[in-house]
This record gives C-alpha cells, sequence and structure tokens, in this order.
C-alpha cells in the first residue's frame, strides 16, 4: 500500500507501507525533508494507525460520514465508489477489512463480495456489508455471499466501530 502524507511543516512524503504484515516498508521523502528526525516521525505516525479498511459505496455522503468517523477512531480509510472499483482497490491495496454496500451500479455489493471470496489474493479479508435490507433471507444472502456479517443502514456509531473491531484479522489487533 502506497501512503501520501502532506502538511505545511513536512512538504509530501510517500511511505511504501504493507497492511498485511503491519510494517513499514520504505519511506521516501521529497527534496531536502529527508532526515531521520522526519522518518521517525512517519514510522511513529504508521505505528499510530489501527488498520487500513476499505469503504465501498456508491453514496459520496455515506463515504464521507464513514471516512470520518473510522479516521478518528485510528483506522486508515480508502474509498470506492462501486464493487467494481472495490475488487481493483482490494487486490492493490489489500485492506484489513471491507466495508461493502449491497445496492451499487456496476457490480453490486453481494457480486463484489463472491468475487473478492473466490480470489486467492483476497479471500483472507473479512467483508462486513451493509444496506437498508433488513429481512433475515437478506443478511443470510449476504453472510452465503461471504460476508462475515451485516450491518443495517442507518448504521449507529458505536455499532460499526464494535463490528469492525471484532472482525479485524488477529494480526492487527496484536500490532495495537
Amino acid at each position: 500500500m502506497r501512503l501520501r502524507f502532506t502538511n505545511r511543516t513536512y512538504r509530501a512524503g510517500f511511505f511504501n507501507y504493507d497492511g498485511y504484515t503491519n510494517r513499514s516498508i520504505t519511506i521516501q521523502l521529497a527534496g531536502a525533508y529527508r532526515s531521520r528526525w522526519n522518518q521517525k516521525i512517519f514510522y511513529k505516525y504508521i505505528k499510530m494507525v489501527k488498520a487500513n479498511i476499505l469503504v465501498v459505496d456508491d453514496m459520496p455522503a455515506e463515504l464521507h460520514m464513514q471516512r470520518k468517523i473510522l479516521e478518528k477512531a485510528g483506522y486508515h480509510v480508502e474509498t470506492a465508489t462501486n464493487g467494481a472499483e472495490g475488487f481493483v482497490k482490494a487486490k492493490e491495496l489489500l485492506p484489513d477489512l471491507i466495508l461493502m454496500n449491497w445496492v451499487m451500479p456496476v457490480l453490486d455489493g453481494c457480486k463484489a463480495t463472491r468475487k473478492l471470496k473466490d480470489d486467492k489474493d483476497t479471500r483472507h479479508i473479512p467483508v462486513i456489508m451493509y444496506s437498508c435490507k433488513s429481512q433475515e433471507t437478506d443478511i443470510a444472502w449476504a453472510k452465503y455471499q461471504g460476508a462475515v456479517d451485516y450491518l443495517v443502514s442507518p448504521v449507529e456509531i458505536s455499532e460499526l466501530l464494535k463490528k469492525v473491531e471484532q472482525h479485524l484479522p488477529k494480526n492487527v489487533k496484536d500490532n495495537n
């Protein structure tokens, strides 16, 4: 995973970050800001990130809300706007967890989850699906497609954070 950091003091820098093993691999800082002191700051920041989460939803307001909630809780969040884009980003980033909406254009959440579970590189990633569909058959269908859990929209903040923490892989929990 490649994370980009920009602020007034340290200009821009890049991390190549392996989210699966939770280890920082290399740091590339721009221009004159390549000092040991800056590297220590970036290493300190990367240790503060609890986990990497991919949120897949077609509604910008929902993406924004979930991003703010999860980032405030200490997670690094990437987003995708449909199931096909979410599948591509999941293969590229290998996040620790995926939050997937059911109803989306191009590729809906169930098909994207099934595609993720069929791929050998992404089958280990837990997927939590959410939707306004609240019937037992919908929840059972989502779990049959490979979702580890299901949330009914609108999602309560405490319930979202509880489910995310519950389904994070053990190696990510141990590093924090």
